[in-house]
């Protein structure tokens, strides 16, 4: 058995007498450091979001809202962009930008124009996209969300993307209406 310190040390735990001892490479303690487990990269992701939030009491729940998770839902409506990613920096990207137009489709109408306009006046200087084509991405996304969840109305307060091998693990705090 092995047992992480907070630096990223491995420390062998021996939890009875006779039991091996499960050591770690150098090759296996630096890949574990670039991938941290799904657990580690959670716990990490709620403190930072009680940092950002300290003037609220955050109650972190997981599965027990009835609701499907929003992770899973933010995945799915980012699909047709991972489909096209040709790496971790731009299936990150597809996260982002899809986690941006879910509450986007939460406005309707001026309100929704103008968190529009404010997010592509933020993004069009770091976007690979020309302004139009990000508008154009951004209303694709919405419609897809519309079509696919409609009365999923949890607003996406924050959200994390961690790459790993063969996939991405996605982080999602939200605020459900009512």
């Amino acid at each position: 058995m092995v047992s992480t310190l907070s630096g990223g040390d491995y420390v062998p735990v021996i939890p009875f007498e006779g039991a091996s001892i499960v050591g770690r490479t150098k090759k296996q303690r630096k890949k574990q450091r670039k991938h941290p487990d799904s657990s580690l990269v959670t716990k990490t992701f709620e403190r930072d979001l009680r940092d950002r939030f300290p003037e609220y009491s955050l109650e972190v729940k997981r599965g027990s809202t009835g609701l499907p998770k929003l992770s899973e839902r933010i995945i799915e409506l980012a699909q047709p962009l991972l489909e096209d990613a040709e790496s971790k920096k731009e299936e990150a990207i597809s996260i982002d930008l899809s986690a941006m137009a879910w509450n986007l489709s939460l406005d309707v109408g001026k309100k929704r124009e103008e968190l529009l306009s404010t997010i592509l006046k933020t993004l069009a200087p770091f976007s690979p996209f020309r302004k139009k084509a990000l508008r154009k991405e951004f209303e694709n996304l919405v419609r897809r969300k519309e079509r696919l969840f409609p009365h999923d109305r949890r607003y996406i307060a924050s959200w994390e993307v961690t790459p790993r091998p063969g996939s991405i693990l996605v982080n999602v705090a939200s605020l459900r209406e009512g």
